[in-house]
């Protein structure tokens, strides 16, 4: 069966409302979606889930339900919080929190345009993604032993701020965790984007949690230098940088400090780089020069992108209204039947009811006449055609009473020939 187009107003297993597509990349969507309850209550959710064409991808459904069995169990307040999974007339769909915010990628092009850095809000919200980080790097099984999680797609892009300055790590679609079904279905495939990509991600060696600490390393730099460390045209070209590793300083405006873990991150071999994200974690908020809380970072994102997230903002509430109104419309019009029956209906009049009740009834007028021009077409030519009934009866009895008279006298004038004793009688 071929999945069916879904719409804004669709309902998933009765309850998550989808108000409208949010994101949508190659194979995957995401969408705007609210619960709603009693007394005005309701509360917004991010759907994620794989296009239409795609849901029946063997590949494919074990990756995203992979990512659902793992993000599930990542409880973190820097890791986006996953409310419910399920599956919609064959689409496997992820419920995620909803978070009102913007990318860390946005951010940094906003700052980048504006040509300054705030340095320690970008730290604070790196500092954020290594402790989302290590919290699924530390996940556990039943048993106790690790599950080996490595995000391994660490990138600005999959880095939300929200407006209230909180880092939340999102998208661990190609995570690697031990047990992956996905992993046996995709070997041998670079599962991250190239740029950010570490060395052994690109050959054979055993990939760990330490292909994480080169993610940060590279967004780190990328945001402190406006480019990418290793960046080329043709992908061969690019595959070559990044195993030659930096092979230069930073630019002179970059904090020494900051330099340091930038390029500690970055070592080729990964025995040289931070153990682990805590470790990396610890390094970042040594660099912070000032007191930098949540409010700093949501007094940034207001600064330097007030505009996208006041739009962000209103499309979120003209998605609201509609659904208010396609809301309005359904409980107004009559029930719909599946397979498009349509329910027998009788004819109801039309007219106003007291007049009605006295044509059916036969109710006379004060006086005891009908008011014949109160009454409906239709009741007075019943009353007409019931007149000429009963002149058809009556003009039948008196013909048929005229003929037996005649008859009776003609018996009897023949029979008063034959007398002569008795006079004839009229």
């Amino acid at each position: 069966m071929k999945p069916p187009n879904l719409k804004p107003g669709d309902l998933l297993e009765g309850r998550y409302e989808l108000l409208r597509t949010w994101s949508a990349g190659g194979m995957g969507a995401v969408w705007l979606a609210r619960v709603r309850g009693s007394h005005g209550f309701e509360k917004f959710f991010a759907v994620k889930m794989p296009l239409p064409q795609f849901a029946q991808d063997p590949g494919f459904r074990a990756m995203f339900i992979d990512e659902a069995r793992i993000i599930a169990q990542i409880r973190h307040g820097n890791v986006v919080g996953v409310e419910h999974f399920g599956e919609h007339h064959g689409i496997p769909y992820l419920v995620l929190d909803w978070v009102q915010g913007s990318s860390w990628s946005a951010l940094i092009q906003a700052c980048h345009r504006a040509r300054t850095v705030p340095a320690d809000v970008m730290l604070r919200i790196a500092a954020g993604a290594c402790a989302g980080l290590h919290a699924a790097h530390e996940l556990r099984g039943e048993r106790g032993e690790l599950l080996n999680v490595v995000h391994r797609d660490v990138s600005p892009q999959n880095v939300l701020v929200a407006e209230t300055g909180t880092t939340k790590l999102i998208d661990f679609g190609i995570a690697k965790a031990r047990g992956r079904v996905a992993e046996r279905t995709r070997a041998g495939m670079v599962k991250a984007k190239l740029e950010f990509a570490s060395p052994e991600q690109l050959g054979s060696q055993v990939v760990d949690r330490r292909a994480d600490v080169w993610g940060l390393g590279v967004t780190l730099a990328f945001i402190f230098t406006g480019q990418l460390p290793f960046d080329a045209e043709q992908p061969v070209n690019l595959i070559m940088a990044i195993n030659r590793g930096l092979t230069g300083p930073m630019p002179p405006h970059v904090p020494p400090r900051v330099a340091e873990v930038i390029h500690r991150a970055l070592r080729v071999n990964p025995a040289e780089r931070f153990a682990t994200l805590a470790e990396m974690k610890t390094a970042i908020e040594a660099c912070i020069q000032t007191p930098t809380t949540p409010e700093t970072v949501a007094a940034c994102l207001r600064e330097f992108l007030g505009g996208p997230l006041a739009s962000r903002r209103q499309e979120v509430r003209l998605a609201v209204e509609e659904a208010n109104r396609r809301g309005a419309l359904s409980s107004s019009a009559p029930p719909s039947l599946e397979g498009g029956a349509r329910p027998m209906r009788a004819r109801m009049p039309t007219l106003p009811p007291e007049i009605v009740q006295a044509e059916w009834e036969g109710r006379a007028l004060p006086g005891g006449q009908t008011d014949q021009q109160t009454m409906p077409p239709a009741a007075q030519a019943a009353r007409m055609s019931g007149l000429g009934w009963a002149l058809l009866v009556v003009s039948t009895l008196l013909v048929v009473t005229v003929w037996a008279r005649v008859v009776s006298l003609a018996l009897e004038m023949r029979g008063g020939t034959s007398s002569t004793t008795e006079p004839r009688r009229w």
